[in-house]
């Protein structure tokens, strides 16, 4: 496994970091450099370390866009002008507020409006609680330039749980590459069995007059909408995902993406159907059935153990009054004497 470099106090000036991309662009042969947008709200300390991880990267970004979804929380304001002070002096970040609080979807649609240029550059939307990989950058640059059919690519990434990084990675393989060009073969790794699970959203670069124009609309597949605008890159172009962690996604308690969302699944899957029919997707579609009904049956003991008590509560109850019943008494009665009457 890659390992990743920490960065901590990068402190480098306007010049030469242009310098850098510049030497970099011309060693490798690359036409460009991918531009980052992070987004944040109320997390000022997990920022900093993201900043750090993205100026350390061994290929600068071209810029990078802090978009502030209006931070309120008082140590949280007073610590997010400390921080644009510091990393503006660079002159390649950029800390922007929004007037108001979006939703996570509004953000998303106001930073495709203002941040994404409609134009073959390339963008990443980061989250303010993941970082890179000293090698993200580059790796991901070699992969376009190799590929000249991708408009986009994704990576595998490490856990993180709090500070501590986990043995396990997302995509589960972290060897190797894949690239696909149809929807179906896209689909089949959220719903169906695959040894290769799909990168996280936060890892993908693309390009930008491409990525501009996804539809992330909620009604496409609610929490899971992020999947079906990213199913929209194939209408364009194939996507290309390397096995290897190059970034960290960090998982936090009661984190909404680690619960299962039914009606949220099921959107998506009509969404898929709607895009393929219904025919290309039976395979997956059983897939999937069969993968819920997995994940129902292996709840935590936890709560398997509750659920047995209080079934087993229910039905106590249920028999002790059946048994203490002069209703029931009567009834068999009625029953028994019957079946004598009618030998």
């Amino acid at each position: 496994m890659r390992a990743c470099v920490d960065a901590h106090s990068v402190v480098i000036d306007a010049k030469t970091y242009t310098q850098l991309i510049l030497r970099f662009t011309t060693l490798f042969g690359f036409t460009m450099c991918a531009q980052l947008i992070i987004t944040t709200r109320n997390r000022t300390k997990l920022l900093k370390k993201t900043l750090e991880s993205a100026l350390a990267q061994s290929a600068p970004f071209n810029r990078i866009i802090v978009s502030d979804n209006s931070s309120k929380m008082g140590s949280h304001v007073k610590e997010m002008s400390h921080l644009k002070q510091s990393f503006e002096k660079t002159k390649i970040v950029q800390f922007i507020k929004t007037q108001q609080e979006l939703g996570p979807h509004e953000h998303f649609k106001y930073i495709q409006h203002k941040y994404i240029p409609n134009d073959h550059s390339l963008s990443v939307l980061f989250h303010d609680d993941d970082e890179f990989c000293t090698d993200y950058h580059e790796e991901i640059l070699k992969a376009f330039d190799q590929n000249q059919d991708c408009v986009a690519v994704s990576c595998n990434a490490m856990i993180l749980r709090g500070d501590m990084q986990s043995e396990h990675t997302l995509m589960r393989s972290n060897f190797g590459t894949k690239k696909l060009t149809s929807k179906l073969e896209f689909f089949s790794h959220y719903f169906g069995f695959n040894p290769i699970a799909p990168p996280p959203f936060s890892a993908y670069c693309c390009r930008s007059d491409i990525f501009k124009n996804l539809n992330f609309s909620p009604d496409l597949g609610g929490k899971y909408s992020d999947v079906a605008g990213l199913s929209q890159l194939l209408d364009h172009g194939s996507i290309f995902w390397i096995n290897t962690p190059l970034m960290k996604y960090r998982l936090h308690e009661n984190q909404d993406s680690r619960q299962n969302h039914i009606v949220a699944r099921r959107k998506l899957l009509r969404y898929a159907e709607s895009q393929l029919g219904k025919p290309q997707l039976t395979n997956i579609s059983a897939a999937y059935k069969t993968k819920y009904l997995m994940t129902k049956l292996s709840l935590k003991s936890q709560y398997a153990r509750r659920s047995s008590l209080i079934l087993r509560y229910i039905l106590s109850i249920f028999l002790t009054e059946m048994m203490t019943s002069w209703k029931f008494y009567k009834f068999l009665w009625a029953v028994l004497f019957r079946k004598e009457r009618r030998s």
